[in-house]
């Protein structure tokens, strides 16, 4: 689990690198470009900032105290979350403002009103109805993990898709 969140890190990294280089300079794009970056640097910090344990086990929720490293990894874990669900908006942003995007517009106002309402549902739902909430937590971050992989298809060819 630890690699694959680190190569999504990398990932994101290429994306925003090739972003920053091939998007008009607007406002929305140095936002994008500053959100994309955040959301590469704060998913590797969550893939190496380990939980001490499980928190849905009983014997996690009985401890008193956790390590330093299992509130950063939570930390981190939420801000990647709202990045997930504010970065296809924001760059959505950015491709209106860059005439040869306009047809990502759409495609990114989609992805991040999906992983909105992901993340709403994941948040709403009682962790005692369901006995996987990792499970929930990551099907809700699939729309905009899917939509980035549109934008780096899209930004690696040069072109629309």
């Amino acid at each position: 689990m630890v690699a694959s969140i680190l190569l999504f890190a990398a990932g994101v990294a290429a994306v925003t690198w090739t972003f920053t280089s091939s998007v008009a300079a607007s406002v929305p794009a140095q936002f994008g470009a500053v959100f994309l970056g955040l959301l590469g640097a704060l998913s590797a910090a969550a893939a190496l900032l380990r939980n001490d344990c499980s928190t849905e086990l009983p014997s996690c929720t009985d401890r008193s105290s956790f390590s330093w490293h299992h509130y950063g990894h939570d930390i981190a874990g939420v801000l990647v979350m709202l990045l997930l669900v504010a970065v296809p908006l924001v760059v959505a942003e950015a491709f209106h403002a860059d005439p040869r995007w306009h047809a990502l517009v759409w495609p990114s106002r989609v992805a991040g009103w999906l992983a909105t309402t992901g993340l709403l549902l994941y948040l709403l739902t009682d962790s005692s109805l369901t006995h996987d909430q990792g499970l929930l937590q990551r099907a809700s971050m699939l729309p905009a993990a899917l939509w980035l992989m549109l934008v780096a298809w899209a930004l690696r060819r040069g072109e629309l898709p």
